[in-house]
């Protein structure tokens, strides 16, 4: 969860060049957001360069990057949670830390 005091916070994840998810602003309170969300993306060969990237932004006026995490999908162990943590920029709200829970499956 963040701590973070923003307007309208939200996540997206991509997979490569073709895959993408957008989350719904978040829930709760802008002070600690959850998304609490299951992105499904296919992954041919879990041995190629490939990576999950999360990006956190605030929707204001203008979408702000907060920050983002990469996940290289070769880490995953099929059928075990991998958590991960990352720590986005937060400016005067200092550092966010999220919390992801990966699960792998069909491959490995």
């Amino acid at each position: 969860p963040a701590s973070v005091g923003m307007k309208e916070p939200y996540v997206t994840v991509h997979m490569g060049d073709s895959q993408r998810h957008k989350t719904a602003a978040a829930l709760a309170t802008p002070e600690a957001p959850e998304w609490n969300e299951t992105v499904v993306f296919l992954v041919d060969d879990p041995v190629a360069e490939q990576s999950l990237v999360v990006r956190m932004w605030e929707d204001d006026f203008d979408e702000d990057r907060i920050g983002k995490a990469i996940v290289p999908v070769g880490d995953l162990q099929r059928g075990v949670w991998r958590n991960v943590e990352a720590c986005f920029q937060g400016g005067a709200a200092g550092p966010i830390r999220v919390r992801l829970g990966l699960f792998a499956v069909n491959f490995g």
